[in-house]
């Protein structure tokens, strides 16, 4: 069924001048609300950027949590150029929180997010334990905490979804699919509300064709959603008005499920973040939207101390001949690839405590994949150097 309502695109309309409107007045005395911050954790200073919207009183108010992941090689600060996550807090009244990735192994800002591209750093204790110490200092409500990532950020988001679900009460995926280990092995406590935005012409992270190393493709991605939510029944498709010259156009595809989610499908779009005035709509304001109509049926108050499959660990590393990875299981399908996605070397199962020889490999960076008997997927990188 298609539905394309004129009633939509008034609405939509009206709401994002109204958002426009508030940018426009959004004025330098509301950037003291913006504040950089520090957080511990397991001995490791991480740092994220706190928006307070205006007028906040933490004796009246328990306000909502949305936390908002950067892009592979980018900044928390960058989330928030143009100010319009913070001007749609003001009015809707929420607390944005723009997290900080650390360097992967290739020095670029990552996320531990189960693929090879991504850094070593326990980034779901992070968020946890970040979610723990706002509440202290705030009081927030704890039944509407939801998070949206771009690209990596976006990939990141899932991979909370499946270790963080008895604490996010929905999320927005700009541009990122799920890693292969979380599609792999995709059990969330909670099927987490979701949204999913994405370009069919993305040649960075590809919509289908050929998926790059340790990443799926949106086919997979919504498959394994499918299985997770509950869908048994039919989708149903709103054509989004087509306002801006932009040459994209957009399909919201509604899955009826247990757990709600969708598609929102980016007709020839490359890989992009949606912008009002460029393109049709705005990437903060949908993800708000969606955010709004869920709150989390019996969040956890307190952070628990669970496996949060940091992976497997490659050493030394860099490396001139042998590498040893760390795992607790006998490893399978291993397969190294170069930085270009051509696989290099493989091997059919590594036992606990062996190492690999890459003596043969040329200096630079390779990525690293295999599987234990469990199922579980890993990967990460290594650099080899003589």
């Amino acid at each position: 069924m298609v539905l394309d309502l004129k009633k939509y695109s008034t609405l939509t309309f009206m709401k994002e001048l109204a958002i426009t409107l508030i940018l426009i007045s959004f004025s330098f005395s509301s950037l003291a609300q913006l504040t950089t911050e520090e957080i511990d954790i397991d001995g490791v200073e991480r740092t994220y950027l706190q928006y307070l919207p205006t007028g906040f009183d933490p004796s009246a108010e328990d306000l909502p949590v949305v936390f908002i992941l950067h892009g592979l090689g980018g900044t928390a600060a960058g989330m928030t150029t143009g100010g319009e996550m913070n001007a749609i807090a003001d009015t809707a009244r929420f607390i944005p929180l723009y997290l900080q990735g650390l360097p992967n192994l290739f020095g670029q800002n990552a996320w531990n997010n189960g693929t090879a591209a991504g850094s070593s750093a326990n980034d779901i204790l992070f968020i946890s334990s970040l979610l723990d110490s706002i509440n202290a200092h705030y009081s927030v409500n704890l039944d509407r905490v939801y998070m949206m990532g771009i690209s990596m950020g976006s990939i990141m988001t899932y991979h909370a979804c499946n270790y963080l679900s008895d604490r996010i009460a929905a999320v927005a995926c700009h541009i990122g699919t799920m890693s292969d280990a979380d599609a792999d092995d995709f059990a969330p406590l909670y099927p987490v509300p979701t949204m999913h935005i994405h370009g069919t012409a993305d040649d960075v992270v590809p919509y289908d064709g050929a998926a790059l190393p340790t990443l799926s493709l949106i086919p997979k991605t919504i498959e394994t959603l499918k299985v997770s939510h509950g869908f048994t029944g039919d989708s149903t498709i709103t054509n989004i008005p087509d306002n801006a010259a932009d040459g994209v156009t957009i399909e919201k595809i509604e899955y009826e499920a247990t757990t709600h989610f969708e598609l929102w499908k980016m007709t020839d779009a490359g890989h992009i973040f949606l912008i009002p005035g460029v393109n049709d709509t705005s990437g903060y304001v949908i993800s708000w939207h969606f955010f709004n109509q869920f709150t989390h049926p019996s969040p956890s108050s307190l952070g628990t101390d669970i496996d949060y499959h940091l992976g497997i660990e490659l050493f030394p590393n860099p490396t001139a001949d042998q590498i040893f990875i760390k795992s607790d299981e006998v490893l399978e399908n291993i397969e190294i690839y170069s930085v270009n996605g051509t696989i290099v070397q493989t091997q059919a199962t590594l036992n606990i405590g062996e190492s690999i020889d890459v003596s043969n490999l040329d200096n630079g960076y390779y990525f690293f994949k295999a599987t234990t008997k469990s199922g579980i997927t890993y990967s990460t990188n290594f650099a080899k150097a003589d």
